[in-house]
């Protein structure tokens, strides 16, 4: 849906201060998906390397894609997801450098800094 509706990714990335508590529903996501990351890698499904910040990263990298044509846009986000998927199973390849200071402050606006 990131890279096919363009819709999605505008809303999803726009604020609506009056609307909503950004602060406070950016917490709350960042720590439901800290806890989601932490289950995953007791449960030996995800690799010990993996952080939360690595969701933002993916989500960033794959909606660069939401410019290209619906079918190219399709077709690059599958196969970009799943090599992604793929490094981030437990049995991944090797080590990662460190995670990026990134949060979802900056799916919103990329000039914030963490």
């Amino acid at each position: 849906m990131q890279v096919t509706d363009r819709g999605f990714a505008t809303v999803f990335m726009t604020q609506f201060p009056d609307a909503l508590d950004y602060d406070h529903k950016q917490a709350w996501a960042e720590e439901g998906l800290a806890r989601l990351v932490q289950r995953a890698r007791e449960a030996g499904q995800l690799r010990v390397d993996f952080d939360p910040a690595d969701i933002t990263l993916l989500l960033m990298a794959n909606s660069s894609l939401a410019g290209q044509p619906p079918d190219t846009a399709l077709a690059a986000s599958r196969r970009l997801l799943a090599y992604l998927f793929e490094a981030f199973q437990a049995a991944g390849p090797g080590p990662l450098p460190p995670p990026a200071a990134i949060g979802l402050r900056q799916l919103r606006d990329p000039a914030d800094r963490p």
